[in-house]
């Protein structure tokens, strides 16, 4: 069975594609070095949409308006051009509203844009161009750690990391905001409490990584100013040590945050990269993988959630679970060396460093 991969890669070598949504201008050429706010492409689109009812206007039935049309669609328009025109005992005239765009003829009626905005990409994150997407984007790389998460709340921040100063299994509390400079970026266990997670939000920081948080804490997260990333899930939910031993290894160095929610961006997650840093480069994988024996995985949901363990055994025949969902099973050795059974599309696959 296919499922999502996280990986947790203290070092490897990270490309990411930033595309427009639609043609635009690339502002940036290869080999060039971008930081996360640097704007790379550009496109304009219209503000508004207008309809004129052309058939209305002069008086005809809709199936011969098209006829009487001056301007045809594709056209730029000025601000009161004439794009329909019947001459009769009563000459009759339908003028464009405002300057815009004839985008199309429909039923009788003219479609047009009407004034412009500016989207604007950026890199996102900190690196070296390797790639120019001709009108939509580029890709970008940089060697250093990568930890992606299961959520985001959309934002995106950077700064120096600090591990706050909690036992992972212990819940955050508000005070720990009092240990917080400015622009860190705080790397967390547990936020269970509101006060907890505004205090950490006003401190200064300017982004906030959690192993979990308590599920009706998500609004308040997601109207946050600075990103907000979950490791591990929503809950009452450890953190993997292999990832917190990554974090505890680049200590007060720069951060890059990219909260973004899963699947906004396709193919991509929650993720912090963390630029620099040395040794061999891991390997980093595509994002979906077939579970299997030796799958090193996390359970997202379910009675067994935010656990983490080894597959044994992926079954081969559905099995019919007391929801009444039927599915395949794997077989997983906890950390805390139990034997649990878990359906697959309960998990995902952690990657970490060799």
């Amino acid at each position: 069975m296919i499922v999502d991969v996280i990986h947790r890669l203290k070092f490897t070598k990270i490309q990411r594609t930033r595309e427009l949504p639609f043609p635009g201008q690339v502002l940036i050429g290869e080999g060039k070095d971008v930081q996360p706010d640097d704007i790379i492409a550009e496109a304009s689109t219209p503000s508004g949409l207008q309809t004129v009812d052309v058939a209305r206007g002069l008086g005809v039935p809709v199936s011969e308006a098209r006829q009487y049309l001056t301007r045809q669609p594709g056209e730029s328009l000025d601000d009161g051009d004439i794009i329909a025109q019947h001459e009769g005992r009563i000459s009759r005239l339908v003028r464009a509203p405002e300057k815009g765009k004839f985008l199309d003829f429909i039923n009788g009626k003219a479609v047009i844009a009407t004034g412009r905005s500016i989207v604007h990409l950026k890199a996102a994150m900190r690196g070296v161009v390797e790639t120019v997407i001709p009108e939509r984007g580029v890709t970008i790389s940089v060697e250093g750690s990568l930890l992606q998460g299961v959520w985001g709340n959309g934002k995106s921040g950077e700064g120096k990391i600090k591990i706050l100063d909690s036992r992972p299994e212990d819940p955050l509390f508000a005070q720990l905001a009092e240990e917080v400079e400015p622009d860190q970026v705080l790397a967390a266990g547990v936020c269970s409490e509101e006060t907890t997670l505004m205090n950490l939000a006003n401190s200064g920081a300017s982004g906030l990584i959690l192993s979990a948080m308590a599920p009706r804490l998500i609004p308040l997260a997601e109207g946050l100013p600075i990103p907000v990333i979950l490791l591990q899930g929503f809950g009452d939910l450890q953190p993997d040590p292999e990832t917190l031993s990554i974090f505890k290894s680049r200590e007060g160095e720069n951060t890059i945050v990219i909260a973004v929610h899963p699947d906004e961006i396709p193919g991509q997650k929650p993720e912090v990269i963390i630029p620099g840093g040395s040794g061999e480069i891991g390997e980093e994988m595509e994002s979906r993988e077939e579970l299997s024996a030796g799958s090193r995985v996390l359970v997202f949901s379910g009675k067994n959630r935010g656990k983490t363990g080894e597959v044994s055994d992926v079954s081969e025949k559905q099995m019919t679970f007391e929801s009444g969902i039927t599915g395949f099973v794997a077989d997983i050795r906890t950390d805390e060396y139990q034997m649990i059974q878990v359906p697959c599309q309960n998990l995902v696959i952690i990657k970490h460093s060799r």
